[in-house]
């Protein structure tokens, strides 16, 4: 039996942070959900609809976590894709914060980190393994 080739550091930390993530958006549903039906409880219905709104769409958002640390994990370019391109603009939006007076700096240097890890040359050539580009040495 051929050993398997361990994951890059880009796409195993990436998916460490989506799975945490994912999972933390899920939770926040079910504890959402939870509050709405103690709301319906109480005769508070508009609240009860409020809370419920919210769970739906964590629960949206943690489902797309889960399936984005699926596919990197499984090398699938389209993930890649979509992770790059989210990383940007979570990057440009830190950076606007910044400018705006509120501090994010943790956040806008895990977010470099990520995106770093996904535009680093092991993980490229895990994504596609045929590009070659002259600066590389194999």
């Amino acid at each position: 039996m051929g050993r398997k080739k361990k994951q890059p550091w880009g796409i195993l930390l990436n998916v460490i942070v989506l799975i945490i993530a994912g999972a933390l958006t899920i939770l926040g549903a079910l504890v959402s959900l939870g509050l709405g039906v103690l709301t319906g409880i109480t005769d508070m219905i508009p609240f009860a609809a409020l809370f419920a709104g919210i769970a739906i769409m964590l629960l949206v958002i943690g489902g797309i976590e889960m399936i984005l640390a699926y596919g990197l994990l499984l090398h699938k370019d389209w993930a890649w894709w979509i992770l790059v391109i989210l990383g940007f603009v979570s990057i440009i939006f830190d950076v606007l914060a910044i400018l705006g007076g509120t501090i994010s700096i943790v956040g806008m240097i895990l977010g470099v980190i990520l995106l770093l890890g996904l535009l680093h040359r092991d993980t490229i050539k895990a994504i596609k393994p045929n590009i070659e580009w002259k600066g590389w040495k194999t």
